[in-house]
């Protein structure tokens, strides 16, 4: 099997508890900028598609999507699996790695090694950082699965692969920086407002946007005070 690999962005203008959460501003752009940005930054990658919905408010992201040359597909409100079944569908994707639009730190190294561990191991359905639990709500870096699995995921729902000797047979492990969470507790993912302040005061306190995770971890030891 040739991989395919792509990431796609899932996002929409309003959703949940916190409409226009994607648009919070980190270091001076909106956030589902700043993750489209450093998306591109990744290497050896087959297509990146933003995901949205057929909302009018979304039309400002099919805007970004032509404006940074990604490819772009429209479909399902909620059903966000079924969303990007249908993206990975259209681009006869064999591997896709899923970005929630709020993870504007997400660690390129690491996302750059699932890329490889997918381009040379694709009989796996999973590939993630570590056996140990790091996942959607850590911001670190996502779930890479092969398509299989999402029709899976899509058909049963996420608790498809919850078994964990099933979890284990099918799960490509990449590597692990528990240690470094465990000490710093870093969390990159932006769920609630004060995350985007968090965030920022990295930002402010290096000079630059971070790329390197060992900037962030830097922050994160300087710091000393946390409003």
């Amino acid at each position: 099997m040739n991989a395919i690999v792509g990431v796609v962005i899932t996002a929409r203008v309003y959703q949940g508890r916190w409409p226009e959460k994607i648009m919070a501003d980190i270091g001076g752009k909106p956030m589902i900028e700043q993750v489209i940005i450093r998306t591109k930054k990744l290497h050896n990658l087959d297509h990146i598609c933003l995901a949205t919905s057929e909302l009018p408010e979304d039309d400002y992201l099919a805007g970004l999507a032509t404006e940074y040359n990604l490819d772009l597909y429209r479909g399902e409100t909620e059903n966000v699996v079924l969303r990007i079944k249908k993206a990975a569908d259209e681009l006869h994707l064999t591997h896709i790695i899923q970005f929630p639009a709020n993870y504007p730190l997400f660690h390129i190294g690491y996302t750059n090694q699932m890329i490889i561990g997918m381009k040379d191991n694709p009989h796996y359905w999973m590939y993630r950082l570590t056996d140990w639990g790091v996942h959607f709500g850590i911001g670190i870096m996502p779930i890479g699965l092969r398509k299989e699995a999402v029709d899976l995921y899509a058909k049963y729902g996420w608790g498809y692969f919850k078994n964990k000797k099933r979890k284990k047979a099918f799960t490509y492990t990449i590597t692990t920086t528990k240690e470094i969470l465990d000490k710093y507790h870093v969390s990159i993912a932006v769920i609630y407002p004060f995350h985007v302040a968090i965030i920022n005061k990295i930002i402010d306190h290096l000079g630059f946007y971070p790329e390197q995770y060992t900037d962030i971890i830097r922050a994160y030891k300087e710091i000393e005070k946390w409003d």
